[in-house]
């Protein structure tokens, strides 16, 4: 068009921040976040401090041989929540609610979603671990605690994310199971960079194509992409868990952005064999390196209490939090 003697431009669609929190102001579970309760403690297993350097969260136990923080909460086979509910320790997701009512941010029809978290972290007692020959490396294991941030689309009950350890940072992509539903359920932990302890990482979750696909971009490298949501879409080498199921594609509607700190007792590490089965549920468990339907071993298949609680904890780091809307 014209005007003023002028040729206009056709103005570019902006850039749109969603969600900011850099936490100066402290961590608000009132309006921003929603903490979810885990054995008997209100906010989970973790105390939060929050100054001008963002977030930390450390574990609410102590180690008593050493004194660093450590995991307290931890559950059983006879859990009536379910023993798998032990992988999450600590865990803060936006309460933001999308147009139709349900939680988290509506994936747009174009352009994408992104979550972006600058993160570090790490572990304490991971060394001490009761599991033998079975953990060949505990520094670089995520099974024995992860310092995480997440997004999820809580209808889908799909997960993708990042978890550090002490010398390896991981994508996750996970779909836990869910009650009544027989939809295949997994989970993996890819590994995408080496670390150290000291260092912070820039982690984005970029969602897509209307929601049909997913980037995980590590300090501005995008390191993996799928747009097969719902599939058993990377190799078994990278695969910690295998709940059967029957596959089937899912477009991302709205997602969620979080935080955490997690373990994964019950996954397989590199030899195939997981640490603790965590649930008692009949053919609960496959083994992820097999294709087919054998079921999982494990070192401990009783899930003894001094096997998920032995003083190993890890501290959260967090210096911001954005979602944005962008163009492309």
């Amino acid at each position: 068009m014209t005007h003023g003697g002028r040729v206009g431009r056709t103005a570019r669609p902006a850039v749109r921040t969603l969600f900011h929190d850099d936490f100066r102001d402290g961590l608000d579970t009132a309006a921003r976040w929603r903490l979810r309760p885990r054995g008997g403690l209100e906010h989970g297993d973790g105390i939060v401090r929050c100054s001008s350097e963002g977030l930390t969260v450390t574990p609410t136990g102590t180690d008593p041989a050493t004194g660093r923080p450590a995991f307290a909460v931890t559950y059983g086979q006879g859990a009536p929540e379910g023993g798998w509910n032990d992988h999450m320790k600590w865990v803060a997701l936006t309460r933001h609610a999308a147009d139709g009512g349900a939680p988290g941010f509506d994936v747009p029809a174009t352009g994408a979603l992104t979550c972006t978290v600058t993160l570090s972290g790490e572990r304490h007692g991971v060394e001490r671990h009761p599991f033998g020959a079975a953990v060949a490396d505990p520094r670089a294991d995520p099974r024995l605690g992860m310092v995480s941030m997440v997004m999820v689309d809580l209808e889908a009950h799909l997960v993708f994310g990042f978890a550090l350890t002490d010398s390896v940072v991981y994508a996750l992509y996970e779909r836990p199971p869910a009650p009544g539903r027989r939809y295949a359920s997994f989970g993996y932990a890819v590994p995408v960079a080496d670390r150290t302890a000291d260092r912070w990482h820039a982690c984005r979750i970029r969602v897509d194509e209307g929601g049909g696909r997913v980037s995980w971009v590590l300090d501005g490298r995008t390191v993996l992409t799928t747009d097969r949501l719902g599939l058993r879409a990377f190799g078994r080498a990278d695969m910690l868990l295998d709940h059967g199921g029957a596959e089937e594609r899912v477009r991302l509607r709205r997602l969620a952005c979080g935080l955490g700190l997690f373990t994964l007792l019950d996954g397989a590490g590199p030899d195939g064999g997981g640490l603790v089965r965590l649930d008692a549920a009949p053919d609960f468990y496959l083994a992820p390196r097999d294709p087919g339907s054998r079921p999982q071993s494990f070192v401990d298949e009783r899930s003894l209490p001094e096997n998920r609680i032995w003083g190993a904890g890890a501290v959260l780091r967090a210096r911001a939090v954005d979602i944005v809307e962008s163009p492309h």
